[in-house]
């Protein structure tokens, strides 16, 4: 087998978290605000 050549989307293989996002929802008495947190993962998979 020969390795597949993935270009500049190679450097996005991997486990990628964030955790520095805040939902913001308006209410009738004001907004409420609660962190908001969010795990991508992108996985090499070969020929299709």
């Amino acid at each position: 087998m020969s390795e597949i050549n993935y270009g500049p989307l190679q450097q996005l293989i991997g486990t990628w978290k964030g955790d520095k996002g805040t939902d913001i929802a308006p209410e009738p008495d004001g907004e409420e605000n609660n962190p908001y947190f969010e795990t991508i993962i992108f996985e090499a998979i070969g020929d299709v």
